[in-house]
């Protein structure tokens, strides 16, 4: 299997989180997401995203299957934007897939 490609430097958590397997990143004091600064972008738009490092982040962690973290970071920059822009109804589609994805999010 092929490794996705990058495209940000940040690095990528210590695990993925499924819900009760492992700890959850905001709420337990082991989580790797304990003190996340939000990713900020309110000028994200289809001619800077390049620019944005939460939005290359976010790549990062959908494309490593970490969808609950992917998530949160897109949650981040959505809340900084217009939610009538075509790119906050965008990002609110690629939180949609992170759901859909993440057996976190999935009541068993």
């Amino acid at each position: 299997m092929t490794q996705a490609p990058r495209f940000s430097e940040l690095p990528l958590p210590p695990y993925r989180f499924v819900r009760g397997e492992t700890p959850h990143p905001t709420q337990d004091p082991e989580g790797h997401f304990q003190n996340k600064t939000p990713f900020r972008c309110p000028e994200l738009d289809a001619t800077n995203w390049r620019q944005c490092r939460g939005f290359l982040f976010a790549l990062d962690l959908f494309n490593h299957r970490y969808w609950w973290e992917c998530h949160e970071v897109l949650e981040d920059l959505w809340h900084e934007l217009d939610h009538t822009t075509p790119t906050a109804q965008f990002l609110q589609a690629f939180i949609q897939c992170t759901i859909w994805n993440s057996p976190s999010f999935v009541d068993t």
